[in-house]
C-alpha cells in the first residue's frame, strides 16, 4: 500500500494547469503539493485500518489542510483505483 500526503495550498490558473502564484496570473485556483509518501509493505489483503501519526521525519506536519491518496498493489503488480481521503492539521 502506498499513501501519498500532499499540502493544499493557494494556485493560479495557467492554461489549464494549476501552478504556484505569479504576477502575471489572475484566475484563482487550489493545488496540491505532495509531502511525502509512505509505503506499507505488510499489508493484508482486504478493508484494513492504516495508524498514520501525522509526522515526517520525527516532525509533525504544519497546521493546514492535506489529502491522502491511497493506492494498493498485490503481488502480481495490479493496483487498485485511488482513493481519495482530506483532513486537517490542527494547532495544539
Amino acid at each position: 500500500m502506498t499513501i501519498g500526503v500532499a499540502r493544499r495550498q493557494a494556485g493560479r490558473r495557467s492554461g489549464k494547469r494549476c501552478v504556484k502564484p505569479r504576477k502575471g496570473l489572475r484566475r484563482r485556483c487550489t493545488r496540491y503539493v505532495t509531502k511525502l509518501v509512505l509505503v506499507r509493505a505488510s499489508v493484508k489483503p482486504g478493508a484494513v485500518r492504516v495508524t498514520y501519526t501525522g509526522r515526517v521525519r520525527r516532525k509533525a506536519l504544519k497546521p493546514g489542510r492535506y489529502r491522502a491518496t491511497l493506492l494498493a498493489t498485490d503481488p502480481a503488480g495490479n493496483r487498485s483505483q485511488p482513493r481519495r481521503i482530506t483532513f486537517r492539521v490542527v494547532r495544539r
